[in-house]
Parts: structure tokens; C-alpha cells; sequence
């Protein structure tokens, strides 16, 4: 049982800061997009006084035009990178992915204390040793799943995380 219980906790915290990696990403694609908008914006009001600007200063008409042109093709490009890697849509859900995560990790845990641990007992009964082991395979599905989901978000949690598996106490089957 008491393998079981280290396998557990090892997983509770490979949970942990995997929702904590996700959040972080999160929040910087949260970032990226809200400078992205920013720009388009600003820079957008910007050209559109484009012919006031050239009526005012003609003298300075060369100049303006390829002010004016440079802005026009930096707002292409920030909506360019934001179409292509749509941080916006990749913030939103890794914000999900994360409390997901982060609610797996409470449920697991709750479990944990009203299936497994006994305050009671010395010994683990027969259904509490069952009850760790599904526990177990709950949290390598939530782990799968979840690093699944944020590959596809262009996040590689198994790399992120690290190895947590101590290789020495690794059991052939």
C-alpha cells in the first residue's frame, strides 16, 4: 500500500503543476492576443487619418506615405499571427484545461480520503487497497487526457513537466 500511496501523491503533484504550466500558458497567449488587439486598433484609428494628416503637413507628404504604409503593413501582420495561431481561442481553452485539471486533482483527492485513508485502522482493508488502485488509473486517464488536450493546444506537458517517475522504483509486470 504504501507504493500505491507514493504513486498517488507523485501524480497529485505531476497534476498540480501540470494545471499550473497550463494556467501559465494561458496566460500568455492571453497576453499576446490583448497586445495584438491593441495594435490593430490603435494602429487602425491611426491610418484612418491617413488624407488629414497628408492635407496638413504636404510638405512632409513623402514622409507621411510611408509612415502610413509601414502601420498598414504591421496591422496585416499582427492579424496575421493572430488568424494563424489564434492565441485568443488557445488562451480560452487552456484557461479550461487548467481548472479542469485543477478540479481533477480536488476530486482525486477527496476520494482519496473518504475511499482509501483510514485514520481508524492500521492496516488497509482489501476494498481500500482496490479503491488506491483505481484511484491510480484515474489519475493516469486524467494525465493522458489532459496532456492529449494540450498537445493539441500546442503544449507538450509530458516534455514541460519533466520525467517525475523515480526509474529505480519502476517493477517489471
Amino acid at each position: 500500500m504504501d507504493s500505491l500511496q507514493k504513486a498517488i501523491v507523485r501524480r497529485q503533484e505531476e497534476l498540480h503543476k501540470a494545471r499550473a504550466i497550463l494556467a501559465k500558458r494561458a496566460r500568455k497567449f492571453s497576453l499576446v492576443s490583448g497586445v495584438i488587439t491593441v495594435l490593430t486598433v490603435t494602429l487602425g484609428a491611426l491610418v484612418a487619418t491617413r488624407d488629414t494628416a497628408i492635407s496638413l503637413f504636404a510638405n512632409s507628404r513623402t514622409l507621411l506615405v510611408v509612415f502610413y504604409s509601414l502601420s498598414g503593413v504591421i496591422i496585416a501582420s499582427v492579424a496575421g499571427l493572430e488568424a494563424a495561431f489564434r492565441f485568443k481561442d488557445k488562451s480560452a481553452k487552456l484557461h479550461l484545461l487548467a481548472a479542469t485539471t485543477e478540479s481533477l486533482w480536488r476530486k482525486i483527492d477527496t476520494r482519496w480520503r473518504k475511499e482509501v485513508s483510514s485514520s481508524n485502522y492500521t492496516a488497509y482493508s482489501t476494498e481500500q487497497i482496490e479503491a488506491a488502485q483505481r484511484l491510480l488509473d484515474l489519475q493516469d486517464e486524467t494525465l493522458e487526457q489532459t496532456s492529449r488536450q494540450a498537445a493539441e493546444l500546442g503544449v507538450n506537458l509530458p516534455f514541460e513537466l519533466g520525467s517525475s517517475i523515480e526509474w529505480e522504483n519502476v517493477h517489471a509486470a
